[in-house]
């Protein structure tokens, strides 16, 4: 939630952060969002605020446009076989702070190909203004390994948004 306002912070103040490593940029944009949000330099307006307060259930047209605009660059690296939105921003109950949670199945996935998802995703969210957190599981990882038992990856499934 804290890198979502260093995000917004940053983007204001037209920084940019391309030249450093997904874990560095997220670390710094949580870290200046918690100095913006206690210093109170950074207030939402209503406007804003309100966009999450009185919208039906269910995830927005925006953040679908943003999913599948990083679905879309995601062909760049490899055609995923599962893509999802999931959390509050598929359930609809997102607040100004809330990151887009997105489940990605590929058939394999390498460290390097997991830090180029990574990078996509938080230049397509900075562009969008909205931290995008990805969740990169290979067909290897759902079907014997722990995490296909995970209660998470059963909550994905049952309320994920598919695109």
């Amino acid at each position: 939630m804290r890198a979502a306002i260093g995000a917004r912070a940053l983007k204001a103040m037209g920084l940019k952060l391309q030249r450093f490593g997904a874990p560095l940029r997220h670390l710094f944009l949580w870290v200046a969002g918690a100095v913006f949000a206690a210093l109170g330099v950074l207030r939402e307006t209503a406007a804003i605020a309100g966009r999450y307060s009185a919208r039906p259930p269910g995830l927005s047209a925006a953040d679908r446009n943003v999913a599948l605009t990083l679905k879309h660059r995601l062909t760049e690296i490899g055609r995923p076989i599962d893509f999802r939105v999931f959390g509050s921003r598929a359930r609809g109950n997102a607040t100004w702070e809330s990151d887009l949670d997105i489940f990605i199945e590929l058939e394999a996935a390498s460290p390097t190909t997991r830090r180029r998802i990574e990078d996509l995703a938080w230049e397509v969210g900075f562009a969008a203004d909205v931290m995008i957190s990805p969740f990169v599981v290979t067909r290897e990882q759902l079907e014997a390994g722990p995490v296909g038992a995970s209660p998470l990856i059963r909550e994905i499934m049952a309320e994920g948004v598919a695109l």
